[in-house]
């Protein structure tokens, strides 16, 4: 029982950051992609 606790303490450890930067990174990209059409969308309308 001790050995499962610590497999899973390193488990989580381990893969739980990881799994919460993947999810950032993946939001970062979508909120820079809608940023960046915006702005587009923006100077569009001030040009035209």
């Amino acid at each position: 029982s001790d050995m499962i606790r610590r497999m899973f303490l390193t488990l989580s450890a381990g893969s739980f950051p990881k799994l919460v930067a993947v999810v950032a990174v993946k939001i970062r990209a979508q909120i820079n992609a809608f940023d960046i059409r915006l702005l587009f969308i923006g100077i569009w309308f001030l040009v035209v």
